[in-house]
């Protein structure tokens, strides 16, 4: 493995340092794992006509069913078998952690990794989650980040992408991403993409009720958040 990649497995999240090239303005960023929606069937009460307008329970929507991969890898340690929590685990480990997670998940709390839109970009989910230092990914990150960036990160991601079907749903690299007109938009950190890296909302949807996927660019589409060190 790459030495300038460092894996911090009991965050849910990897950092990439020591990128060449000199349009990469940090060191190091951090890209997380997706954030756990902890019950759907909770936030489908919240769709369409009923999605809320106050601030204040748009907020505590987010923060009531949103959380992190640490946060579920804890909560299913507890409740499902086979789970290793902390450091230094092997490649195998990391993936069984993510399988295990995922299973639980769906099993333990009907999780499944979709959003309403809307929500996304009502509330700053990433920081609700994740805390300050972590925003949504932006349509400029996107461009910034460069081939070998991409080849990087989908080497360390590859463990929760790759083989059982149960990781590869929950852990797509499928995002959504604020675009650079302060819109939604949904960007794509696959290491070969043979369309559009980024893609706007399709403009027949209901924003309000929640998106499982989008023709052309697949789904499940998650929440990624992202750092810079």
């Amino acid at each position: 493995m790459n030495n300038t990649i460092k894996k911090y497995l009991g965050f849910g999240f990897v950092v990439l340092s020591g990128i060449a090239a000199a349009q990469v303005a940090q060191a190091g960023t951090a890209i997380s794992a997706p954030i756990f929606p902890i019950s759907i069937l909770e936030i489908y009460k919240y769709q369409n006509e009923n999605y809320p307008s106050d601030k204040a329970v748009q907020l505590k929507l987010a923060r009531d069913n949103f959380k992190s991969y640490e946060y579920m890898l804890n909560q299913c340690s507890t409740l499902t078998a086979g789970i290793v929590l902390g450091d230094n685990l092997s490649d195998e480990q990391i993936m069984q952690n993510y399988q295990l997670t995922s299973e639980c998940s769906y099993k333990h709390f009907l999780s499944k990794p979709y959003y309403i839109p809307q929500l996304v970009a009502d509330v700053d989910i990433c920081h609700e989650a994740l805390g300050g230092e972590f925003r949504m990914i932006s349509e400029s990150d996107i461009r910034t980040f460069t081939p070998h960036f991409y080849q990087e990160l989908n080497h360390v991601l590859s463990p929760s992408i790759a083989g059982k079907t149960g990781g590869g749903f929950y852990f797509s690299v499928i995002t959504y991403i604020r675009g650079d007109d302060g819109s939604i938009k949904i960007g794509d950190l696959s290491e070969n993409v043979s369309g559009a890296r980024v893609t706007k909302l399709p403009s027949n949807i209901d924003t309000r009720n929640h998106l499982e996927w989008v023709s052309g660019v697949g789904g499940p589409i998650t929440l990624r958040c992202m750092r810079t060190d």
